[in-house]
Formats: structure tokens, C-alpha cells, sequence
């Protein structure tokens, strides 16, 4: 499939969708396991760790305040809900995006072998030809039987 957008040509072949199926995909679904800012907001969802950091920017937890102040703590819980929900919708483009490369990748070898498995136009006008002939049929043309050189 090739689609002129003005300044060029794309061209989708299974080439193309081996090389985004495999390569960009996978390397991206790579990046968002192990970024540090996916790892960060799953532990603000679940409150892993101590809360505190080990290293300085590494936390865990909203230090919106302390004690008995009330908007403190619905604030820590609101950010707490935010990030589960967010973590929830981030693992789920990591499951869309991975069955998005399977497909594209049963796509790539469709065309691939579709791609071995072509009739020339000759070949498909002898198939039908004989189809007719066996219904009682008759094809106006006669097909030409020369096979294109590769």
C-alpha cells in the first residue's frame, strides 16, 4: 500500500510492518519498563518503599503535610487514586500496544506469503477460465499463458 502525502511516499510492505512489529514496538513497550517515571507513579498507586527516598527525587509518597489536617490527607489519597488509575492505563497501552505487534506481525507474513503465493493475471484469467468451462460457461478471451521474467 503506498500513500502520497504531498512531500513523499509511504510505502507499507512487510518490511515496513517487520521493522515497526519488531523493532519499534518492542523497543518502546523495552522503554516503558524500565523508565523511571512509570516505576515512580506505580509506587505513589501502591505505596511501595518507605515514602522517603533513598536518593534525593525518589519518592514514594505525597508529603502533602501531617497530623490531623484533613486536606492533607485527601489530597495524599486523591494522588494516590490518580496514580493507580494512571499506572492502570499505562499497563494497559502496554497490553494493547503487544497485541498490536502481534497482529502487525501475522499481517507481515500474510503479505509475505501472499506475496510467494501471487497469480499472475494470465494465471488467474486460465483459474477462471476453467471455472466457467466446468459450470458450462465460456470466457470471451482467450488468457495468455507467458509467465513475466523476475
Amino acid at each position: 500500500m503506498a500513500k502520497d502525502s504531498g512531500g513523499g511516499t509511504l510505502k507499507i510492505d512487510d518490511q515496513y510492518l517487520e521493522d515497526f512489529a519488531g523493532t519499534q514496538i518492542k523497543q518502546f513497550l523495552a522503554s516503558m519498563d524500565s523508565d523511571p517515571s512509570i516505576s515512580a507513579v506505580e509506587q505513589f498507586g501502591n505505596g511501595s518503599g518507605s515514602g522517603t527516598g533513598a536518593v534525593a527525587g525518589d519518592y514514594s509518597k505525597l508529603l502533602a503535610g501531617g497530623g490531623t489536617m484533613n486536606s492533607a490527607t485527601n489530597l495524599q489519597a486523591n494522588f494516590k487514586a490518580l496514580c493507580l488509575s494512571l499506572s492502570a492505563m499505562v499497563k494497559s497501552l502496554g497490553s494493547q500496544l503487544s497485541k498490536a505487534q502481534l497482529e502487525l506481525k501475522t499481517v507481515q507474513l500474510t503479505l509475505q506469503n501472499a506475496e510467494d503465493d501471487a497469480l499472475t493475471a494470465a494465471q488467474m484469467m486460465t483459474v477462471l477460465n476453467d471455472v466457467l468451462s466446468g459450470l458450462g460457461g465460456s470466457s470471451t478471451t482467450t488468457p495468455s499463458t507467458t509467465t513475466p521474467s523476475t
